[in-house]
């Protein structure tokens, strides 16, 4: 869960396998992006959004664009990533 400034929005991901954008005055998402798999971590960096899904891949978001996906990749790693961060360079 991240709070925007940029955007004024709050990002969810969730294990009902959805990406949603909250703004705090109602009690609605402003909008819903489903995913291929649960969110398992999720890091905000304006612009961008990532997060690791279930199923090992990588899924990155531009904020700009909110409901598209930008890039979506397999993880290099082994195992499951549980924590991931973005870093604005």
């Amino acid at each position: 869960m991240f709070f925007i400034d940029d955007i004024q929005s709050l990002v969810t991901g969730s294990w009902d396998k959805t990406l949603r954008y909250w703004d705090g005055r109602t009690p609605n998402a402003q909008a819903t992006v489903p995913l291929p798999e649960r969110v398992y971590c999720l890091d905000v960096t304006y612009p961008l959004a990532v997060l690791s899904t279930a199923d090992r891949s990588i899924v990155i978001y531009d904020l700009r664009k909110p409901t598209q996906h930008y890039k979506h990749f397999p993880s290099p790693l082994k195992h499951q990533s549980r924590c991931i961060a973005a870093f604005p360079d």
